[in-house]
């Protein structure tokens, strides 16, 4: 993480490789993302409104959803069926008395979206989705989706955790193609009219997102 203003700052190199993104056509990302239909939330678990979230998802036409705290463990086979696919990221194993904990997964259209998981992470998870090519002949450009849930605010060193292996997969795939990434991530970074205070986790994200320009 940086330690100063002069370490937030992107380096040469860096700006440059943001130089050359910008540079490319945006056109086709553009006209795909608007056609796709996201959302992230965290439902503090989503085994007992299953039934709510799959009609609020064919109501919007949300071909997929990132769950945070989705407090399952392997519930694939019932909060599956022929529209709509859970894929389980990182799970807690239940306890007694508590059931399951924290977790992580996305809820996917498998009739509208065709998506495989890249990996599942500690504290992410991603998935590639197939898109149509640009132009007939060109090779697909794939989109990756990242759903993320960090621990809480007050856990400094698990943030380090979590920034560095969100860093590491934005890093990685942002050279394969598009990137979406959402989730719960515990942080309060005072954006978009969010008047809880900039906290540590906060302070964190905004320094990633500084790094990965």
């Amino acid at each position: 993480m940086c330690t100063s203003d002069a370490d937030c700052r992107p380096s040469p190199k860096q700006r440059r490789r943001a130089r050359r993104r910008r540079r490319k056509s945006t056109s086709w990302a553009t006209t795909t993302l608007l056609s796709l239909v996201l959302m992230f939330f965290n439902p503090r678990s989503i085994s007992n409104k299953i039934d709510v979230v799959k009609n609020s998802m064919s109501n919007k036409g949300v071909v997929y959803a990132g769950i945070s705290e989705s407090r399952t463990y392997n519930d694939g086979p019932a909060l599956s069926d022929a529209k709509y696919r859970w894929d389980a990221g990182k799970e807690g194993e239940p306890k007694v008395g508590v059931g399951p904990t924290r977790g992580m997964g996305a809820l996917i259209d498998r009739t509208m979206l065709k998506a495989s998981i890249m990996e599942t992470g500690t504290y992410t998870m991603w998935h590639r989705v197939e898109t149509a090519p640009p132009s007939e002949g060109s090779p697909t450009i794939p989109l990756f989706i990242g759903v993320g849930y960090f621990p809480d605010a007050q856990d400094s060193k698990g943030h380090v955790k979590a920034n560095k292996e969100l860093l590491a997969c934005l890093r990685k795939y942002r050279d394969l193609g598009h990137v979406v990434f959402g989730g719960d991530l515990n942080a309060h970074t005072g954006l978009n009219n969010d008047e809880t205070p900039l906290d540590a986790a906060g302070l964190m994200l905004l320094e990633l997102s500084l790094i990965h320009i």
